[in-house]
């Protein structure tokens, strides 16, 4: 049984991996045809399908009771993301020190802290996790005010509905992926 189980969870793994590729190759389709620039689709479109599999791991996990592979996804994602991509970015050069935005970092520490304060108790309250995602907007619109700033583009082109087919059954396939990405995680463990 256990085989069977790993078996089943590498494929959903594949199967969440797969969804994300679409999401973000017909994503980036999507907001070229629509006159975004390349600037705004690397920050939100590569962005949010890279982040959205964790997104939908973590909902689905909280919905079934899990809450605490939800909060062991996103604090691993966030370690794995900034100890091993940052880093080796930083070690080959893609990244100089000079495109460092000192606000980008002071909000990262304070969020971390925040976050670390907050599940000392073993528990995140609600109130707690409204605080954290009042952060976030705050975060994103000022992020937005800068974006708009540097990058206006209101360029308006058609849009391909086959793209958005493509990006609906995509995210489908995410749901179904991490459903059974947790199931099997849970059961594994």
């Amino acid at each position: 049984m256990l085989v069977f189980d790993l078996l089943l969870f590498i494929c959903s793994a594949i199967i969440i991996y797969c969804g994300s590729e679409l999401i973000i190759k017909y994503g980036k389709e999507l907001a070229a045809s629509l006159g975004v620039s390349d600037y705004i689709i690397g920050l939100t479109i590569i962005a949010f399908g890279t982040s959205f599999p964790e997104l939908i791991v973590s909902t689905n996990a909280s919905m079934i009771g899990e809450s605490s592979v939800a909060y062991g996804n996103v604090v691993g994602s966030n370690i794995a993301n900034i100890a091993l991509v940052l880093s080796l970015a930083i070690i080959i050069n893609l990244i100089k020190n000079r495109n460092f935005n000192t606000n980008d970092i002071i909000f990262f520490l304070l969020s971390a802290f925040a976050l670390l304060a907050f599940s000392l108790d073993g528990k995140i309250f609600f109130y707690e996790g409204i605080l954290l995602l009042f952060g976030f907007f705050l975060y994103g619109f000022q992020i937005k005010k800068e974006i708009t700033l540097r990058y206006n583009r209101n360029v308006k082109k058609s849009i391909d509905f086959y793209l958005i087919i493509i990006l609906i059954a995509s995210f489908i396939l995410l749901i179904i992926g991490s459903n059974l990405f947790i199931n099997k995680a849970i059961s594994i463990a």
